[in-house]
């Protein structure tokens, strides 16, 4: 009789432990630690840069990179039933590379050192811009230096740990003059600029920082050169004077006349991209080379302006497709030939004056 009450004694307690671990196993915060955010890389690759024979001033840019976007995903949210711990939020920073002495902590954008002196790389980001800033409204729980680029919000009726969502961020690097550019190798080297990291902040379970590995945006290497070309004041706002003709020399539509040489001199420094030129008129002819003249009372009529190159075949004007004019260049005086005439658009030729404008723009490849 007294051996079955002891027995169930021992079924009591051995219930009780069970539903001790039981309790203990329900608190333990499982769901903050399925819960991670993710994304892939991306490289900022500026253009290759050949700087102008005269250094640009102070705080202007001279090269700008194509747009890189990364994408976010924060999955196991929420990870609790608490409002604050819907939200993932995305930090970019905690170690920058190296910031130029010309970096506002405020930004707008985040201005890294490289290791051409005179040049510094500003970093903008949208939609969120890009800041160095540090403190409790820019940072995480491990207050590091950098600024919350976006978040992930579970819905208010999301089941703890269903939901996975996105956001996005856009950089575009900047390469900025900061002073007298000393370009040495000609290689602007690459470096990792910014990592990123993700965290749960306020609510019932709050999480540190956690870094996501090998999700950075980095700099990609590419080439700053020294070589390059400026146009002569001789060259400038240049005004090339055709002999006058009888209008009776023009006899038929396509007759030229009153062909006059012309150059236009640029200063170069050696170089070993192709220069090019392109030209452009704001009232082309559907005849290659040829610009239509102001017309009105005075002016001649049918008579446009054919510009030719120093091979004497015609120049393109609209500006769709350049002429190269050197594949590499030497220090000094590059003089490039050019002619201008008299070409008959229509019939009959009319007596007056021919005034015709075209813009050249200079440029490297």
């Amino acid at each position: 009789m007294m051996f079955h009450p002891s027995r169930a004694r021992g079924f009591a307690q051995l219930l009780g432990l069970f539903l001790l671990a039981a309790c203990t196993l329900g608190w333990a915060p499982l769901a903050v630690a399925a819960a991670n955010c993710n994304a892939g890389a991306a490289t900022i690759t500026m253009p290759d840069v050949i700087l102008p024979s005269t250094t640009p001033a102070v705080g202007s840019e001279i090269a700008t990179s194509a747009p890189v976007t990364i994408v976010f995903t924060c999955s196991g949210l929420p990870i609790s039933n608490s409002a604050a711990d819907h939200i993932a939020t995305i930090q970019a920073g905690q170690t920058l590379a190296q910031l130029d002495a010309t970096n506002v902590t405020t930004g707008p954008g985040i201005t890294f050192k490289t290791n051409i002196p005179g040049l510094a790389l500003k970093v903008t980001a949208s939609p969120t811009q890009a800041t160095s800033q540090s403190g409790n409204v820019n940072d995480g729980p491990n207050k590091y230096a950098g600024y919350p680029v976006g978040s992930v919000t579970a819905p208010s009726n999301a089941a703890l740990g269903s939901y996975t969502g996105s956001v996005s961020a856009t950089f575009v690097g900047h390469l900025m003059v900061t002073g007298p550019i000393t370009v040495g190798s000609g290689q602007l080297t690459g470096i990792t600029l910014i990592p990123f990291w993700w965290y749960i902040s306020g609510g019932s379970a709050n999480s540190s920082s956690a870094q996501m590995a090998g999700v950075n945006l980095y700099l990609g290497a590419s080439s700053v050169r020294t070589g390059s070309c400026s146009v002569n004041t001789d060259s400038q706002n240049l005004t090339v004077t055709l002999p006058n003709i009888n209008a009776a020399a023009l006899n038929g539509t396509g007759a030229t006349g009153g062909r006059t040489a012309f150059n236009i001199n640029l200063t170069c420094k050696s170089a070993s991209k192709n220069v090019l030129i392109t030209m452009t008129a704001s009232n082309p002819a559907a005849t290659k080379g040829v610009v239509l003249p102001t017309s009105g009372a005075g002016n001649a009529g049918n008579v446009g302006v054919q510009i030719l190159n120093g091979s004497s075949a015609a120049v393109d004007v609209t500006g769709a497709t350049s002429q190269t004019i050197a594949t590499s260049t030497s220090n000094g005086t590059l003089s490039v030939p050019y002619y201008a005439q008299y070409y008959q658009t229509g019939s009959p030729v009319t007596a007056g004056g021919v005034t015709a404008t075209v813009t050249f723009v200079m440029s490297y490849q």
